[in-house]
């Protein structure tokens, strides 16, 4: 994993700010570590697979929208 990824994550899912199995999701085709974001295990699967997707449970996106990284920004974009 990335140092840089883990210095900006602060070791927390940057999407919902939880603990836990963090995996490297890139929002853009290339490898770069601007257009990659920590993501916990769980989000990967609801943004990823075919799990339903509770309103309720994606509340933060207002508030990561709005974090100064475009990977993130634009990530938050498209689940809301």
């Amino acid at each position: 994993m990335n140092e840089k990824l883990l210095a900006r994550s602060g070791g927390k899912c940057e999407l919902c700010q939880k603990d836990g199995s963090l995996t490297v999701f890139s929002v853009l085709p290339d490898n770069h570590p601007d257009n990659e974001v920590l993501i916990c295990e769980s989000y990967i699967q609801k943004i990823t697979g075919p799990e339903p997707l509770n309103p309720e449970e994606w509340r933060f996106l207002t508030d990561s929208m709005w974090i100064e990284v475009p990977a993130i920004q634009v990530l938050s974009w498209r689940m809301l």
